[in-house]
């Protein structure tokens, strides 16, 4: 079971010995410690420690945890860095993502989780007003899906694939079926029964716009 206090280390003298070897000052020891406890807390409320670029509870933990990343890229270019070995263990311990595009992704990747919580379908529009970034995640994935189908390069991996599937990610957009089935002329088929369901008016405005 997942406890706070396992992840932090417990002697004091851990501290002191930063600070005399590294010329760490204090503040800022305490201050680092600080928001990886904070980021173990994210973890235990959520799950991950995928923490949005933008997050409105906590937006000090979300640029803190982009410049750890970006710390650790300087330390893996050779470049000089002020992380260490014992702070990238202890994020390694807790499931931190180190790769910022793996993070984007799966960040993306939990807003469609929670479109489909609110909705009760994953077919994420082409032009969702509500979060048009997520819109064209959506998109993107689609699109290199087909390339990864076809036997193209695609920056997109079976397991990927996969973890869509299993939120029933639709691979196809409304615009598309639509324009399909106003090609084939059998419209009336397909448009979902009840004046008073979301996807009846959403197919409605777009089977208007293209006749």
């Amino acid at each position: 079971m997942w406890e706070l206090k396992t992840f932090i280390p417990s002697s004091e003298n851990t501290m002191a010995e930063d600070c005399c070897t590294r010329k760490i000052r204090p503040h800022q020891y305490k201050q680092w410690h600080n928001r990886f406890k904070e980021l173990v807390q994210f973890r235990l409320d959520h799950g991950h420690c995928l923490v949005p670029h933008d997050y409105p509870p906590n937006n000090s933990l979300a640029r803190w945890a982009k410049r750890q990343r970006y710390l650790y890229s300087l330390m893996k270019k050779g470049k000089e860095s002020s992380i260490t070995m014992e702070r990238i263990q202890m994020l390694n311990n807790i499931g931190f993502v180190w790769d910022s595009h793996d993070a984007a992704w799966h960040e993306k990747f939990e807003q469609a989780q929670l479109f489909k919580e609110k909705y009760g379908h994953c077919f994420i529009p082409i032009n969702y007003q509500a979060n048009p970034q997520l819109a064209t995640w959506a998109k993107c994935q689609r699109r290199q899906r087909k390339l990864f189908i076809e036997g193209k390069p695609a920056n997109i991996s079976p397991e990927r694939i996969t973890a869509l599937d299993k939120i029933g990610f639709e691979w196809t957009s409304r615009l598309s079926q639509a324009r399909e089935l106003y090609r084939t002329e059998n419209i009336s088929i397909f448009v979902p029964q009840g004046e008073n369901s979301s996807d009846y008016e959403m197919m409605k405005d777009v089977l208007s716009i293209l006749k």
